[in-house]
């Protein structure tokens, strides 16, 4: 009795982790749809900032809606 009890309470904590784990993913799949990092040609020396040749648009939106995410499904 007591270790179906224990077999239940386990069963059920993984489920949960795993569904939280999938809507986190989930957020952050969406965010980077609906705000990409697009490419965009940087300077000539690019061994100089080797970010430089990545913008990110919309950041602060694209933030927020990280910030947003959580892992309670």
């Amino acid at each position: 009795m007591v270790f179906a009890l224990v077999l239940a309470l386990v069963t059920f904590a993984s489920l949960v982790g795993i569904g939280g784990e999938l809507h986190y993913r989930n957020c952050l799949q969406g965010a980077e749809l609906r705000y990409p990092v697009a490419y965009q040609p940087g300077p000539e020396n690019r061994f100089a900032d080797p970010n430089a040749h990545f913008a990110f648009y919309e950041k602060a939106q694209r933030d927020q809606v990280i910030s947003g995410c959580s892992r309670w499904p």
